[in-house]
């Protein structure tokens, strides 16, 4: 293989900065397009090849830029790490679209909506016979009262469509329960009231292929997250977890996935079971670990995007580590002037 183009959106976040530096190392040569809302993204000055500044994925103009931006740089493969661009770019028109621009590895709009929505993941699982929390809808404030009464304090609240802990709350008593509805609600979509599982996250990173088998997994347990009650983590540990690593598996394929997904999964100390929080529906923030310890998803997933053929990948090495660096990048100029 030659050099590949590979364009990355969502560069000034973890997950997409860690895919560039995951692409960047041995046995890939890769060209990186990076595509942020910001100029002043981190992606733009370390790893990447060309930079463009994009409009939100909710904007009119989003979709138009980004078909320009592959077509003058002849761009390879897609692989967007934000899940506002894949809700959009997963759409069967634009799905169409895309394939005749560049090759990707996305999911189905049906896979994607799924995964979007926390309820609807819930539910996909529970069918599947997969552990999950005790999870209720609550329409409105009033319902809150009595659906509280069906679990124990603390309980969680928190909006079915959202990222990075917007909007969840943890609650301690009744008192509590209607500003907690208003902070979910306040974001749209349904409210959900789930129980409150004590224990350490764990992030299962898989890739699926597109016809739904496991090219990778790893597991990586988050050590350090913000906020501390749960979010972005910014210290996390690779580590062994057989019975762990099959069943986020199984998370991924009950979706009927293809491409990138990391389900996270706590572990109750109450009980010692696993027990499902979310899908996220694309790379997670810390790849470049998993890249590290033997299991690269970006360039696994640039691979099976060319149709390439690829052995799956589930060995890994167990103990490696990162912290997040809070360091600044020196640039010429004046990034986003």
């Amino acid at each position: 293989m030659g050099r590949v183009v590979v364009c990355v959106t969502g560069v000034g976040g973890p997950a997409g900065f860690n895919c560039i530096r995951s692409l960047k190392e041995p046995g890939l040569d890769a060209r990186i397009v990076a595509l942020d809302m910001d100029a002043r993204a981190a992606g733009f000055y370390h790893g990447s090849d060309v930079s463009y500044v994009v409009p939100p994925a909710t904007s009119e103009e989003f979709l138009l830029t980004l078909s320009k931006t592959i077509e003058r740089e002849k761009v390879d493969v897609l692989i967007p790490t934000v899940d506002e661009e894949i809700a959009v770019l997963c759409r069967e028109p634009v799905l169409e679209r895309l394939s005749e621009l560049t090759s990707f590895l996305l999911p189905s709009e049906a896979a994607a909506a799924k995964a979007l929505d926390k309820r609807r993941t819930i539910l996909e699982a529970r069918k599947a016979r997969l552990p999950v929390p005790k999870t209720l809808v609550v329409a409105s404030v009033s319902e809150l009262e009595e659906k509280s009464s069906k679990l124990n304090f603390p309980v969680v609240i928190k909006p079915s469509r959202s990222r990075g802990a917007r909007g969840v709350s943890y609650v301690h008593r009744k008192g509590e329960l209607g500003r907690a509805w208003r902070t979910a609600s306040s974001l749209g979509g349904e409210v959900l009231l789930q129980e409150y599982v004590p224990g350490p996250v764990f992030t299962v990173g898989t890739v699926c292929g597109r016809h739904g088998g496991i090219a990778a997994s790893i597991v990586l347990k988050k050590t350090k997250e913000v906020p501390p009650s749960g979010g972005v983590a910014v210290a996390g540990t690779t580590v062994a977890e057989p019975a762990l690593q099959d069943l986020g598996e199984r998370y991924v394929r009950c979706l009927g996935w293809c491409g990138p997904a990391c389900p996270e999964v706590k572990l109750d100390e109450r009980d010692g079971s696993f027990k499902l929080m979310e899908v996220n529906p694309r790379l997670f923030g810390y790849n470049y670990l998993a890249t590290k310890a033997g299991v690269n998803l970006p360039a696994i997933t640039a691979r099976l995007a060319l149709g390439e053929e690829v052995q799956p990948v589930r060995t890994y090495k167990e103990g490696l580590s990162f912290v997040r660096a809070p360091y600044d990048l020196i640039v010429e100029g004046k990034p986003g002037e």
